[in-house]
């Protein structure tokens, strides 16, 4: 288990195997060596105390260590599902011809790389039961890292897609993206 924010809440939680050689020295110094895979896991995952999810991390994803245990690589995918959200709030009625059953199971996807104590997150959202010609429509809508962040935003927090053509609650809008412009810098500390 690994506490990424004690004030939060947030740990990574995982079953696994790996061949770690740890070094103790006399003045408290730890060191450590090695790639621990993890094969089951959680990470439990809040954003300013609104959003809860847990995350089920990806079988395969990796914790390297390489010296001090707070340096470590991670290397590590995690997932949230929704088990229904509406493309018609993405996507114009214009452009939905292609959309046979407009209601989606939606995967939240949260890749988590570099070092422990700084990770870089990257978002994505996968639709494991849909066409590729689905996919393709939905990635042309969701096309830069902004979009992403603030569709994976609506989607932990309200279980829908956000409607970027939507002007009418300005205040809801604004508020969304400072929560989303905090979400992108996101630093997670260790203890």
């Amino acid at each position: 288990k690994i506490i990424m924010d004690p004030v939060a809440g947030d740990y990574i939680s995982g079953k696994g195997t790996g061949n770690i050689r740890t070094e103790f020295y006399n003045k408290g110094d730890v060191k450590m060596f090695g790639s621990y895979q993890i094969n089951q896991g959680v990470y439990k995952f809040s954003l300013q105390e609104v959003i809860r999810k847990d995350f089920v991390i990806k079988n395969g994803s990796t914790i390297t260590f390489n010296g001090a245990p707070l340096d470590a690589n991670l290397d590590i995918q995690a997932s949230y599902t929704v088990n229904s959200a509406s493309l018609n709030d993405l996507i114009p009625e214009e452009s939905s011809s292609i959309i046979q059953q407009p209601n989606v199971k939606v995967n939240c996807i949260m890749n988590l790389s570099g070092i422990l104590v700084r990770p870089t997150i990257k978002l994505g959202i996968e639709l494991p039961n849909e066409r590729d010609e689905v996919q393709a429509l939905v990635r042309n809508y969701i096309s830069t890292d902004e979009q992403m962040n603030m569709q994976i935003l609506y989607l932990l927090g309200i279980g829908k897609f956000y409607m970027e053509n939507n002007t009418g609650n300005r205040q809801s809008s604004d508020m969304m993206s400072s929560v989303s412009v905090s979400y992108t810098h996101l630093t997670l500390p260790t203890t």
